[in-house]
């Protein structure tokens, strides 16, 4: 492995940064996360994230005023909180994840 830093250009936002790290040749096969005897590449965690977002872009419909489109997490650190994290990063304008508590 080579010293020197792998650059990637992106927007700032989660979504952006979760789509370029799965798509960089270099990152998109390493491992990203572990927990327990699981583990999920750059690109697997994307996979998630995204098909996280279909399911609540699905469920949650249109974004107005009168529906701002929260979505509430509960859940012990898992694979799949970080997944329901960047799929709601990913399910477009107006959903974005707030760590609070």
């Amino acid at each position: 492995m080579s010293d020197e830093k792998i650059k990637i250009e992106a927007d700032f936002t989660v979504a952006a940064q979760i789509e370029a790290r799965a798509l960089h040749p270099e990152l998109e096969n390493k491992v990203l996360l572990v927990h327990d005897d699981r583990t999920w590449t750059y690109r697997q965690y994307r996979d998630e994230s995204v098909r996280t977002a279909h399911f609540l872009r699905g469920r949650l419909g249109a974004i107005d005023d009168k529906r701002p489109g929260h979505v509430a997490m509960l859940l012990e650190n898992h694979l799949e909180l970080l997944a329901l994290y960047g799929g709601v990063a990913g399910a477009g304008p107006g959903r974005r994840p707030a760590l609070r508590g």
